[in-house]
């Protein structure tokens, strides 16, 4: 009985820290319908990675097993049709690092940008 009551409380406690995920716009009913994917990445060591969005800003998350939150990534609010080409897009999960691909244009090469996990910093970029 006692197991089954603490199962709920830990899933109660996981859904309520999914529900403060950004993915909504009143103002902008189509950006509610955009390619926008909001859906959480599980990563190697526990970390996730998810994109959030509101009427004011596209940003992309990379939260922390403490749960603590970084902003890694931000694309214009203007530009939310394009966050699949714009923004970081994850390539490669390593156990310190995170390779992204970002910035592709319709006819040229697109940037790669290597994060450290850990602080959510750059490490480097490069062009294909």
């Amino acid at each position: 009985m006692i197991k089954n009551i603490l199962f709920l409380i830990i899933l109660q406690i996981s859904s309520c820290s999914a529900q403060n995920k950004n993915c909504f716009c009143n103002e902008n009913k189509l950006m509610n319908e955009s390619n926008i994917n909001c859906d959480t990445i599980k990563l190697k060591k526990n970390y996730n990675l998810y994109w959030q969005f509101n009427c004011d800003r596209i940003w992309l998350t990379l939260e922390k097993p403490n749960k603590f939150k970084i902003t890694i990534n931000e694309v214009d609010v203007n530009l939310y049709p394009y966050t699949y080409r714009l923004g970081y897009q994850l390539i490669k999960d390593y156990s310190n690092k995170l390779l992204f691909r970002s910035g592709c244009p319709a006819n040229g090469p697109c940037k790669f940008i290597i994060i450290n996990k850990k602080n959510g910093k750059k490490i480097t970029e490069y062009f294909q």
